[in-house]
């Protein structure tokens, strides 16, 4: 079954579907979703500092 979700959903649709279900669980508690840190946000970030530290060790 597991398989057949990977096929239909998306990563971006993946994670769309877990933030409403934690919504769901959590109705009663005020929690902001644009403040949550994304893991899109995180994988830039890390391929930034790769670069970065890619052009550092060709300089030296």
């Amino acid at each position: 079954m597991s398989y057949f979700k990977n096929i239909f959903y998306s990563k971006k649709r993946k994670r769309e579907i877990l933030e409403l279900l934690a919504l769901e669980e959590t109705k009663e508690v005020d929690f902001d979703w644009k403040k949550e840190i994304k893991l899109s946000d995180i994988d830039k970030q890390l391929e930034n500092e790769i670069l970065s530290l890619n052009i550092n060790d060709s300089e030296k």
